[in-house]
């Protein structure tokens, strides 16, 4: 679906495509809904995203002496309300560390090329077919075996060349 997209992108708009195609439409009420729609899709998986990393962050904290002595309430043993302060702190300079990052790295469209083409690639081609492969190969008919090679080699192709790409607009 990502490939027919950007390749229908590509056709419409040829060299002066630009990194975040919605920027591509013209400028009437399909292509603000559009946009809209977008931004809504962002908000609503941004959460499912980062949740992750919030997990890590507050395990770490979780360790730290003072955030312990900050969560821990003596009479019922759940956290206080300076320990919900705290949690939350924690999630919202995350978000806005994020939101910094985001707006301050130059060319973010070829950053998000770089990470979609190595992590992206990776996490939906190699890892699932390799983990198929290694799991069930010895039950797996030759034309099974067949698909998950080439959809293992296809994923390490599509890395290596949006790798490449990455690397070269940088």
């Amino acid at each position: 679906m990502y490939v027919l997209f950007g390749s229908f992108g590509y056709l419409a708009y040829g060299d002066e495509t630009k990194d975040i195609i919605t920027l591509n439409l013209p400028n009437n009420w399909t292509a603000t809904a559009v946009q809209i729609g977008l931004c809504l899709g962002l908000v609503f998986t941004f959460p499912i995203m980062v949740h992750p990393v919030n997990e890590i962050l507050e395990g770490k904290l979780k360790k730290i002496m003072w955030f312990q002595k900050l969560n821990n309430n003596d009479a019922e043993n759940s956290i206080t309300g300076l320990g919900k302060l705290g949690t939350y702190t924690s999630r919202a300079v995350l978000i806005i560390g994020l939101a910094v990052l985001a707006s301050y790295v130059p060319g973010f469209g070829i950053f998000a090329s770089l990470v979609g083409s190595t992590v992206c690639a990776l996490i939906s081609f190699v890892l699932p077919a390799s983990f198929h492969l290694t799991l069930l190969g010895s039950s797996l008919s030759l034309w099974q075996k067949a698909v998950d090679c080439c959809i293992l080699l296809c994923g390490l192709i599509f890395a290596a060349y949006g790798t490449y790409n990455a690397i070269v607009g940088i």
